[in-house]
């Protein structure tokens, strides 16, 4: 059985949504992550940075959130939300790729310069120019997703592992209310927080949320 090592509003929220998704036995270990749990021997052998997630398989340790996607998918999704053509499945690891790498970058620029950091350390124009990127970053999704709307609804029309990737983004899209005036990506997060499996994946994700929306300035 898998277990996966998880924190609320982590990206371990990811793979908690996709092992909710395919419905198999998992263990969920659930940690503190403003305690001292990540810091301790026994889970730096685990994981050497204290981040979060961590898959266990048997004896295999598998760390980064699209890659513990990819290897849920391969070992037991049994072809679910893996398109059969070989260009949509690129266009799914770009999404997925893109997700992480592109989207996330401005997001966590906002974050750390309006909630994180202690207020004497926080550069406001990081957080105006996060802002900016950020909200240009969710417009390319949100023209991505006008293309789609009719087929499904999702990044590429049926629910793909990109989604998984790419909904932790417009969370914080959500709660920065920077995805408010782009329809497509504000149905895009209706549509996939209306499913069962998601809100049980969030389990207290969306409390977390609620109060890193009254830390917001202003």
């Amino acid at each position: 059985m898998l277990t996966l090592f998880h924190a609320p509003l982590t990206r371990s929220t990811r793979v908690r949504w996709l092992l909710e998704e395919l419905g198999d036995p998992f263990e969920l270990r659930e940690m503190d992550f403003m305690s001292d749990e990540r810091a301790q021997p026994e889970f730096r052998k685990l994981s050497p940075e204290g981040r979060l997630p961590v898959l266990v398989d048997g004896d295999f340790v598998l760390l980064e959130s699209t890659a513990i996607i990819e290897y849920i998918l391969e070992t037991q999704g049994q072809g679910k939300f893996v398109p059969e053509d070989a260009q949509a499945r690129a266009k799914m690891r770009q999404w997925m790729h893109w997700g992480e790498a592109t989207l996330l970058l401005p997001a966590d620029m906002v974050i750390e310069h309006e909630i994180m950091k202690p207020e004497a350390e926080r550069v406001p124009a990081v957080a105006a120019e996060g802002r900016e990127k950020f909200g240009k970053c969710l417009k390319v999704l949100d023209d991505q997703l006008a293309t789609t709307k009719d087929k499904g609804g999702f990044v590429l029309g049926e629910l793909t592992a990109a989604d998984f990737v790419l909904m932790y983004g417009v969370l914080f899209g959500s709660v920065l209310q920077i995805n408010k005036d782009l329809k497509n990506v504000e149905a895009y997060y209706t549509n996939i927080a209306s499913r069962p499996k998601f809100q049980a994946a969030m389990g207290d994700s969306f409390q977390a949320l609620e109060a890193m929306a009254e830390m917001i300035p202003g």
